[in-house]
């Protein structure tokens, strides 16, 4: 199997099925250099979240969080009252 770059990626954000992780794992223990791609797909994540994290835990915006919101279902399949 050839391991590409979107499984290496999903490998290192935790995103691959066993049976992917274990054929990633595999070609990782015979190629040294897939696994210096996966550190550096780890550090672009961990950089990344380190860079959004403050913005993440800024409130939404009310206006925007109206706009987000989806009116329910009611039982008869018509939209219910918010």
């Amino acid at each position: 199997m050839r391991v590409t770059e979107e499984m290496l990626a999903a490998y290192a954000d935790g995103e691959l099925d066993a049976a992917s992780q274990v054929e990633v794992e595999a070609a990782l223990a015979d190629d040294p250099a897939l696994e210096r791609k996966v550190a550096a797909h780890r550090a672009l994540r961990a950089t990344l979240a380190a860079h959004y994290a403050p913005i993440a835990r800024e409130a939404v915006p009310p206006g925007l969080a109206a706009l987000l919101a989806t009116p329910t279902r009611d039982s008869s399949g018509g939209a219910a009252e918010v």
